[in-house]
Protein backbone atom coordinates (compact mmCIF):
# COMPACT_ATOMS: atom_id res chain seq x y z
CA UNK A 1 0.00 0.00 0.00
CA UNK A 2 1.09 3.34 -0.66
CA UNK A 3 1.42 5.53 2.61
CA UNK A 4 -1.65 7.90 2.89
CA UNK A 5 0.44 11.00 3.61
CA UNK A 6 2.32 10.34 -0.31
CA UNK A 7 -1.35 10.25 -1.58
CA UNK A 8 -1.87 13.46 0.20
CA UNK A 9 1.32 15.15 -1.46
CA UNK A 10 0.28 13.85 -4.70
CA UNK A 11 -2.91 15.14 -4.94
CA UNK A 12 -0.90 18.61 -3.38
CA UNK A 13 1.20 19.03 -5.94
CA UNK A 14 -0.28 17.33 -9.45
CA UNK A 15 -2.67 20.52 -10.80
CA UNK A 16 -5.84 18.54 -11.91
CA UNK A 17 -6.85 20.79 -14.74
CA UNK A 18 -3.68 20.37 -16.28
CA UNK A 19 -3.90 15.99 -15.81
CA UNK A 20 -7.17 15.92 -17.41
CA UNK A 21 -6.36 18.55 -19.97
CA UNK A 22 -4.38 15.66 -20.94
CA UNK A 23 -8.29 13.66 -21.82
CA UNK A 24 -10.78 16.34 -22.26
CA UNK A 25 -10.72 19.59 -23.90
CA UNK A 26 -11.81 21.81 -21.01
CA UNK A 27 -12.69 25.50 -20.85
CA UNK A 28 -13.10 28.19 -18.05
CA UNK A 29 -16.60 28.62 -16.46
CA UNK A 30 -16.04 31.23 -13.86
CA UNK A 31 -13.90 29.21 -11.13
CA UNK A 32 -14.03 26.14 -12.32
CA UNK A 33 -13.20 24.49 -15.88
CA UNK A 34 -15.70 22.13 -18.02
CA UNK A 35 -16.03 19.88 -20.98
CA UNK A 36 -17.73 17.25 -22.81
CA UNK A 37 -18.15 13.88 -20.11
CA UNK A 38 -15.41 11.24 -21.12
CA UNK A 39 -17.15 8.58 -19.05
CA UNK A 40 -20.73 9.02 -20.91
CA UNK A 41 -21.91 10.38 -24.14
CA UNK A 42 -23.30 13.27 -23.81
CA UNK A 43 -23.45 16.85 -26.28
CA UNK A 44 -23.87 19.66 -23.88
CA UNK A 45 -21.00 19.97 -21.44
CA UNK A 46 -21.69 18.65 -17.69
CA UNK A 47 -18.44 17.76 -16.71
CA UNK A 48 -16.88 20.48 -14.29
CA UNK A 49 -13.26 20.87 -12.85
CA UNK A 50 -12.49 22.98 -9.60
CA UNK A 51 -8.93 24.17 -9.31
CA UNK A 52 -10.09 25.38 -5.87
CA UNK A 53 -11.04 22.12 -4.44
CA UNK A 54 -8.93 19.89 -6.99
CA UNK A 55 -11.82 17.21 -7.69
CA UNK A 56 -14.10 16.86 -11.13
CA UNK A 57 -17.89 16.16 -11.03
CA UNK A 58 -19.88 15.14 -13.90
CA UNK A 59 -24.03 16.51 -13.21
CA UNK A 60 -24.73 14.25 -16.06
CA UNK A 61 -23.60 10.77 -14.85
CA UNK A 62 -22.56 11.34 -11.00
CA UNK A 63 -18.79 10.77 -11.72
CA UNK A 64 -16.68 12.41 -9.74
CA UNK A 65 -13.33 12.30 -7.12
CA UNK A 66 -9.96 13.63 -7.36
CA UNK A 67 -7.10 13.24 -9.82
CA UNK A 68 -6.51 9.55 -9.01
CA UNK A 69 -9.94 8.76 -9.35
CA UNK A 70 -9.58 10.10 -12.80
CA UNK A 71 -6.93 8.20 -14.01
CA UNK A 72 -8.12 4.76 -12.50
CA UNK A 73 -11.45 5.35 -14.02
CA UNK A 74 -10.03 6.98 -17.79
CA UNK A 75 -7.42 4.59 -18.05
CA UNK A 76 -8.94 1.39 -16.52
CA UNK A 77 -6.31 1.47 -13.38
CA UNK A 78 -6.16 -0.20 -9.85
CA UNK A 79 -6.02 2.86 -7.08
CA UNK A 80 -2.50 1.47 -6.32
CA UNK A 81 -1.90 1.46 -10.58
CA UNK A 82 -3.45 5.07 -10.56
CA UNK A 83 -1.40 6.69 -7.59
CA UNK A 84 1.83 5.63 -9.08
CA UNK A 85 1.09 6.89 -11.68
CA UNK A 86 0.18 10.55 -10.73
CA UNK A 87 3.07 9.92 -8.72
CA UNK A 88 5.44 10.05 -11.24
CA UNK A 89 3.27 12.68 -12.73
CA UNK A 90 3.93 15.03 -9.61
CA UNK A 91 7.38 13.98 -9.12
CA UNK A 92 7.43 11.89 -5.86
CA UNK A 93 9.06 9.14 -5.13
CA UNK A 94 6.97 6.31 -3.67
CA UNK A 95 8.99 3.99 -1.10
CA UNK A 96 9.44 0.61 -2.31
CA UNK A 97 9.81 -2.91 -0.96
CA UNK A 98 13.26 -4.42 -1.11
CA UNK A 99 11.25 -7.21 -2.83
CA UNK A 100 9.70 -4.88 -5.24
CA UNK A 101 12.66 -2.82 -5.93
CA UNK A 102 14.41 -6.32 -7.17
CA UNK A 103 11.49 -7.38 -9.24
CA UNK A 104 11.76 -3.44 -11.23
CA UNK A 105 15.51 -3.90 -11.40
CA UNK A 106 15.24 -7.33 -13.20
CA UNK A 107 12.19 -5.96 -15.62
CA UNK A 108 14.53 -2.74 -16.62
CA UNK A 109 17.31 -5.25 -16.76
CA UNK A 110 15.31 -7.25 -19.48
CA UNK A 111 13.88 -4.44 -21.43
CA UNK A 112 17.18 -2.85 -21.61
CA UNK A 113 18.97 -5.92 -23.06
CA UNK A 114 16.11 -6.78 -25.61
CA UNK A 115 16.35 -3.37 -26.88
CA UNK A 116 20.15 -4.65 -27.32
CA UNK A 117 19.10 -7.74 -29.37
CA UNK A 118 16.22 -5.61 -30.69
CA UNK A 119 19.47 -3.35 -32.59
CA UNK A 120 21.41 -6.33 -33.30
CA UNK A 121 18.46 -8.00 -35.15
CA UNK A 122 18.17 -5.26 -37.44
CA UNK A 123 21.80 -4.86 -38.28
CA UNK A 124 21.55 -8.71 -39.11
CA UNK A 125 18.61 -8.31 -41.37
CA UNK A 126 20.52 -5.44 -43.30
CA UNK A 127 23.79 -7.75 -43.24
CA UNK A 128 24.90 -9.82 -46.24
CA UNK A 129 23.03 -12.33 -43.45
CA UNK A 130 19.27 -11.03 -44.29
CA UNK A 131 19.08 -11.60 -47.99
CA UNK A 132 16.34 -14.66 -47.68
CA UNK A 133 14.85 -12.61 -44.80
CA UNK A 134 14.17 -9.75 -46.84
CA UNK A 135 13.15 -11.85 -50.07
CA UNK A 136 10.66 -13.73 -47.89
CA UNK A 137 9.19 -10.17 -46.42
CA UNK A 138 9.60 -8.51 -50.37
CA UNK A 139 7.12 -11.90 -51.30
CA UNK A 140 4.70 -11.18 -48.24
CA UNK A 141 4.08 -7.71 -49.28
CA UNK A 142 6.19 -5.63 -46.76
CA UNK A 143 8.61 -3.17 -48.16
CA UNK A 144 11.40 -1.47 -46.54
CA UNK A 145 9.47 1.50 -44.72
CA UNK A 146 6.95 -1.28 -43.03
CA UNK A 147 9.86 -3.18 -42.29
CA UNK A 148 11.49 -0.34 -40.57
CA UNK A 149 8.31 0.73 -39.03
CA UNK A 150 7.10 -2.29 -37.69
CA UNK A 151 11.01 -3.23 -36.40
CA UNK A 152 11.66 -6.15 -38.42
CA UNK A 153 15.27 -8.19 -37.87
CA UNK A 154 16.96 -11.33 -38.19
CA UNK A 155 18.23 -13.87 -36.37
CA UNK A 156 20.91 -15.93 -38.25
CA UNK A 157 22.06 -19.85 -38.23
CA UNK A 158 24.24 -20.70 -35.58
CA UNK A 159 24.79 -18.61 -32.18
CA UNK A 160 25.81 -15.43 -33.76
CA UNK A 161 23.74 -13.48 -30.60
CA UNK A 162 26.43 -15.64 -28.33
CA UNK A 163 29.05 -14.35 -30.39
CA UNK A 164 28.54 -10.53 -30.10
CA UNK A 165 27.78 -10.73 -26.42
CA UNK A 166 30.69 -12.15 -25.60
CA UNK A 167 32.74 -9.99 -28.71
CA UNK A 168 30.99 -6.62 -26.80
CA UNK A 169 31.92 -7.95 -23.34
CA UNK A 170 28.47 -7.88 -22.44
CA UNK A 171 26.42 -9.83 -19.51
CA UNK A 172 25.61 -12.99 -20.68
CA UNK A 173 23.72 -14.05 -18.22
CA UNK A 174 21.03 -10.91 -18.76
CA UNK A 175 20.71 -12.38 -22.09
CA UNK A 176 19.73 -15.60 -20.64
CA UNK A 177 17.86 -14.26 -17.80
CA UNK A 178 16.02 -12.04 -21.25
CA UNK A 179 15.13 -16.11 -22.84
CA UNK A 180 17.43 -14.60 -25.96
CA UNK A 181 20.18 -17.32 -24.81
CA UNK A 182 19.91 -20.15 -23.70
CA UNK A 183 22.10 -23.11 -21.93
CA UNK A 184 22.71 -26.66 -23.86
CA UNK A 185 25.34 -28.79 -22.62
CA UNK A 186 26.97 -26.32 -20.88
CA UNK A 187 27.10 -24.68 -23.91
CA UNK A 188 25.37 -20.89 -24.64
CA UNK A 189 23.23 -20.98 -27.80
CA UNK A 190 20.89 -18.59 -29.54
CA UNK A 191 17.47 -19.02 -29.00
CA UNK A 192 16.23 -18.18 -32.40
CA UNK A 193 18.05 -19.85 -35.12
CA UNK A 194 17.42 -19.07 -38.98
CA UNK A 195 13.78 -17.14 -38.26
CA UNK A 196 12.54 -13.48 -38.74
CA UNK A 197 12.30 -11.21 -35.53
CA UNK A 198 9.68 -8.89 -34.65
CA UNK A 199 9.60 -7.36 -31.30
CA UNK A 200 6.57 -6.86 -29.04
CA UNK A 201 6.21 -4.11 -27.53
CA UNK A 202 3.95 -3.69 -24.23
CA UNK A 203 1.64 -0.34 -24.11
CA UNK A 204 4.39 2.42 -22.88
CA UNK A 205 6.70 1.04 -25.72
CA UNK A 206 9.00 -1.57 -24.00
CA UNK A 207 10.51 -3.97 -25.94
CA UNK A 208 9.12 -7.19 -23.68
CA UNK A 209 9.90 -9.69 -25.98
CA UNK A 210 10.01 -11.15 -29.93
CA UNK A 211 8.37 -13.02 -31.76
CA UNK A 212 10.27 -15.07 -34.31
CA UNK A 213 8.99 -16.45 -37.77
CA UNK A 214 10.89 -19.54 -39.18
CA UNK A 215 12.16 -18.34 -42.87
CA UNK A 216 12.37 -22.71 -43.89
CA UNK A 217 8.61 -24.10 -43.89
CA UNK A 218 10.51 -27.51 -42.78
CA UNK A 219 11.39 -26.07 -39.61
CA UNK A 220 9.50 -25.86 -36.39
CA UNK A 221 7.64 -24.90 -34.59
CA UNK A 222 6.68 -22.51 -37.37
CA UNK A 223 6.43 -19.48 -34.54
CA UNK A 224 8.65 -19.20 -31.56
CA UNK A 225 8.33 -16.87 -28.56
CA UNK A 226 10.46 -15.05 -25.95
CA UNK A 227 9.82 -17.84 -22.84
CA UNK A 228 7.99 -16.20 -20.02
CA UNK A 229 9.73 -13.88 -17.69
CA UNK A 230 9.08 -11.13 -15.21
CA UNK A 231 8.32 -8.59 -18.23
CA UNK A 232 7.16 -10.85 -20.94
CA UNK A 233 3.65 -13.02 -19.58
CA UNK A 234 1.91 -13.71 -22.76
CA UNK A 235 -1.55 -13.05 -21.06
CA UNK A 236 -1.05 -9.22 -20.56
CA UNK A 237 0.34 -8.34 -24.21
CA UNK A 238 -1.15 -7.90 -27.37
CA UNK A 239 1.00 -7.32 -30.41
CA UNK A 240 0.57 -4.60 -32.21
CA UNK A 241 -1.05 -2.32 -29.03
CA UNK A 242 1.77 -0.07 -28.86
CA UNK A 243 0.65 1.15 -32.61
CA UNK A 244 -3.18 0.93 -32.19
CA UNK A 245 -3.68 2.19 -29.03
CA UNK A 246 -4.86 5.83 -30.08
CA UNK A 247 -6.50 4.91 -33.17
CA UNK A 248 -8.24 2.53 -31.53
CA UNK A 249 -9.27 5.75 -28.61
CA UNK A 250 -9.89 7.65 -31.48
CA UNK A 251 -12.51 5.26 -33.39
CA UNK A 252 -13.78 3.72 -30.26
CA UNK A 253 -13.00 0.00 -31.36
CA UNK A 254 -10.02 -2.70 -31.65
CA UNK A 255 -9.80 -5.03 -33.97
CA UNK A 256 -8.33 -8.44 -32.87
CA UNK A 257 -6.66 -10.83 -35.48
CA UNK A 258 -4.61 -14.06 -34.48
CA UNK A 259 -0.94 -13.82 -36.15
CA UNK A 260 1.58 -10.69 -36.12
CA UNK A 261 1.75 -11.08 -39.97
CA UNK A 262 -2.22 -10.36 -40.12
CA UNK A 263 -2.00 -7.55 -37.92
CA UNK A 264 1.09 -6.05 -40.36
CA UNK A 265 -1.46 -6.96 -43.53
CA UNK A 266 -4.15 -5.16 -41.49
CA UNK A 267 -2.02 -1.73 -40.78
CA UNK A 268 -0.51 -1.90 -44.08
CA UNK A 269 -3.80 -1.54 -45.55
CA UNK A 270 -5.12 1.41 -43.30
CA UNK A 271 -6.42 -0.55 -40.29
CA UNK A 272 -4.86 0.73 -37.55
CA UNK A 273 -7.23 -0.06 -34.84
CA UNK A 274 -5.80 -3.90 -34.80
CA UNK A 275 -4.03 -6.01 -32.27
CA UNK A 276 -3.13 -9.57 -31.58
CA UNK A 277 -2.91 -11.72 -28.94
CA UNK A 278 0.08 -14.00 -29.05
CA UNK A 279 -1.01 -17.02 -29.70
CA UNK A 280 -3.25 -17.88 -26.41
CA UNK A 281 -6.47 -16.99 -25.84
CA UNK A 282 -8.13 -14.07 -24.73
CA UNK A 283 -7.73 -13.57 -20.73
CA UNK A 284 -9.67 -11.09 -18.06
CA UNK A 285 -5.93 -9.28 -18.10
CA UNK A 286 -6.05 -8.56 -22.09
CA UNK A 287 -9.44 -7.20 -21.55
CA UNK A 288 -8.64 -5.32 -19.01
CA UNK A 289 -5.81 -3.78 -20.39
CA UNK A 290 -7.92 -3.01 -23.64
CA UNK A 291 -10.92 -1.18 -22.04
CA UNK A 292 -8.76 1.63 -21.25
CA UNK A 293 -9.27 2.38 -24.76
CA UNK A 294 -12.23 1.02 -25.76
CA UNK A 295 -14.70 -2.07 -25.17
CA UNK A 296 -16.02 -2.46 -28.70
CA UNK A 297 -13.99 -5.30 -30.27
CA UNK A 298 -14.32 -6.65 -33.73
CA UNK A 299 -13.24 -10.51 -33.63
CA UNK A 300 -11.21 -11.83 -37.36
CA UNK A 301 -9.92 -15.05 -36.45
CA UNK A 302 -8.64 -17.17 -39.42
CA UNK A 303 -11.17 -19.10 -40.79
CA UNK A 304 -10.43 -22.98 -39.98
CA UNK A 305 -11.77 -24.68 -37.51
CA UNK A 306 -9.29 -23.36 -34.90
CA UNK A 307 -9.72 -20.14 -36.05
CA UNK A 308 -13.55 -20.60 -35.40
CA UNK A 309 -12.79 -22.27 -31.80
CA UNK A 310 -10.63 -19.35 -30.50
CA UNK A 311 -13.04 -16.89 -31.50
CA UNK A 312 -15.58 -18.51 -30.04
CA UNK A 313 -13.68 -19.21 -26.68
CA UNK A 314 -12.60 -15.58 -26.90
CA UNK A 315 -16.38 -14.51 -26.51
CA UNK A 316 -17.01 -15.79 -23.18
CA UNK A 317 -13.87 -13.83 -21.75
CA UNK A 318 -14.97 -10.56 -23.99
CA UNK A 319 -18.26 -10.24 -22.43
CA UNK A 320 -17.90 -11.34 -18.84
CA UNK A 321 -15.54 -8.21 -18.80
CA UNK A 322 -18.77 -6.13 -19.82
CA UNK A 323 -17.28 -5.76 -23.60
CA UNK A 324 -19.40 -4.98 -27.12
CA UNK A 325 -18.17 -8.13 -29.63
CA UNK A 326 -19.30 -8.82 -33.60
CA UNK A 327 -16.96 -11.53 -35.22
CA UNK A 328 -16.23 -11.00 -38.54
CA UNK A 329 -16.12 -14.29 -40.82
CA UNK A 330 -13.44 -14.38 -43.52
CA UNK A 331 -14.67 -16.53 -46.34
CA UNK A 332 -13.09 -20.31 -46.23
CA UNK A 333 -9.63 -21.11 -46.59
CA UNK A 334 -7.98 -17.49 -45.41
CA UNK A 335 -6.95 -15.25 -42.79
CA UNK A 336 -6.75 -11.67 -43.05
CA UNK A 337 -3.42 -11.47 -44.57
CA UNK A 338 -4.67 -13.99 -46.98
CA UNK A 339 -7.65 -12.15 -48.01
CA UNK A 340 -5.58 -8.81 -48.17
CA UNK A 341 -3.30 -10.10 -50.72
CA UNK A 342 -6.39 -11.79 -52.50
CA UNK A 343 -8.99 -8.75 -52.84
CA UNK A 344 -7.38 -5.92 -50.82
CA UNK A 345 -9.51 -3.82 -49.11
Amino acid sequence: MIPAEKIDEIIEKLDIVEVISKFVQLKKSGKSYKGLCPFHPEKTPSFFVSTEKQIFHCFGCGTGGNVITFLMKMENLSFNEAAMVAAEMAGVEIPKTRFSSEIDSKKKEICETNKIAMDFFKNMLESKYGSQAIDYLEKRGISHDYREKFGFGYAPAGNKLVEYVKEKKLSIEQFEQAGLITKKENEYVDLFKNRIIMPIFDHRNNIAGFGARAIEESQQPKYLNTPENYVFKKGNLFYGLNWAKEKIKNVDFAIIVEGYFDLIKMHIAGFENTIAPLGTALTENHMRLLKRWTNKILLVFDSDSAGTSAAFRSLETILSEGCEVKIGVMPSGFDPDEFLDNYGT
